[in-house]
């Protein structure tokens, strides 16, 4: 199991997250950001949390989970 997609990401203070379909959009003070995850994935916003599940066993859902997209702090 993968210690790194475990852990769900935290957003800052003004910083807020939404979930499209596949597609994230992440908007802050320095911008908007977005992207669209693999269909192996599976990514929720809870409260202040952004959190990544894999879809199945596959090693591809594995391996997508691990690194869905950068975890920048400049979000």
């Amino acid at each position: 199991m993968s210690r790194i997609g475990k852990r769900p990401v935290e957003l800052p203070s003004g910083v807020s997250a939404s979930v499209s379909g596949q597609t994230v959009e992440v908007k802050g003070p320095k911008g908007t950001r977005s992207f669209n995850a693999t269909d192996d994935v599976t990514i929720t916003v809870e409260d202040n949390l952004v959190k990544i599940e894999p879809r199945g066993k596959s090693k591809r859902a594995r391996q997508q989970w691990e690194c869905p997209a950068p975890r920048s702090p400049t979000w």
